[in-house]
């Protein structure tokens, strides 16, 4: 696919919400993209992988990282489950009729699944509570090999620019009851990315370096990490090790 915007929003158990927002350097350019599910993927290829979506012309794009700490999250004191609402306002895409559009994936933490999920346009007038409003049209996905939760959804507007409200409830699956619910997903082994090979700075990336070393980006930090420069690994994958913590903590 050729896009205007990548978005990718990573959860964290403790309300974090991580974000990339990856767009074409040239104005006049696109970001090309495929979802995981279907890419090559070659241990060679100097192309990015993040999220659910495979980027392959990365040196020509600008990844912006942004850390925000959700107002709307509420974990209930007396079981791992957890609800959240945030939302993303008027992001550029240009016209549709023209072939414009973008790709959001959203990331849990791995061995949290969704019990309820909207995502809803902001702008309906249909109804006044949020949750009411009406709903776009998602995919959501389970990878059974990393215990991961992902939804994706493509973003097309003739406004030229798109909005959307995302609520939702997440519970930690190790310590659900075996009836529980979760939202419908496409079971599979590989529409995502395992969260701690996450990574902005690649082969291919290493232009994206050189060109935003000068203009002090906060995107990537000079410590070492599984691939020399790039995310701050521990910090994305934190919550892997409090799960494994907490549940040694139960077996004991």
């Amino acid at each position: 696919m050729y896009l205007e915007v990548t978005v990718i929003d990573y959860l964290n158990v403790d309300g974090k919400l991580t974000n990339f927002n990856i767009t074409p350097k040239d104005l006049n350019s696109h970001v090309i993209v495929e979802s995981l599910s279907i890419a090559q993927r070659l241990r060679s290829s100097p192309n990015m992988s993040v999220g659910g979506t495979m980027i392959y012309n990365s040196d020509q794009c600008k990844i912006r990282k942004i850390e925000t700490q959700l107002r709307t999250f509420t974990q209930t004191s007396t079981s791992n489950i957890v609800s959240f609402q945030f939302n993303h306002k008027n992001l550029p895409l240009g016209p549709s009729n023209r072939g414009n559009g973008g790709l959001w994936n959203f990331l849990l933490p791995p061995r949290w699944r969704l019990r309820d999920l909207k995502v809803v346009d902001p702008y309906d007038n249909t109804s006044e509570i949020m949750s009411e409003k009406r709903e776009f049209r998602y995919s959501v996905f389970w990878d059974e090999e990393y215990d991961t939760q992902m939804i994706e959804m493509e973003l097309r507007s003739n406004r030229g620019s798109f909005s959307f409200e995302v609520i939702g409830t997440m519970s930690l699956i190790d310590t659900d009851e075996s009836e529980v619910q979760y939202v419908p997903s496409f079971t599979t082994g590989n529409a995502v990315e395992k969260l701690e090979d996450i990574r902005i700075l690649d082969n291919g990336g290493k232009l994206i370096l050189a060109s935003q070393l000068a203009e002090k980006a906060k995107w990537f930090e000079l410590k070492p990490n599984f691939f020399g420069i790039g995310l701050n690994i521990n910090a994305i994958i934190e919550s892997i090790d409090s799960y494994i913590a907490r549940l040694t903590e139960r077996r004991r």
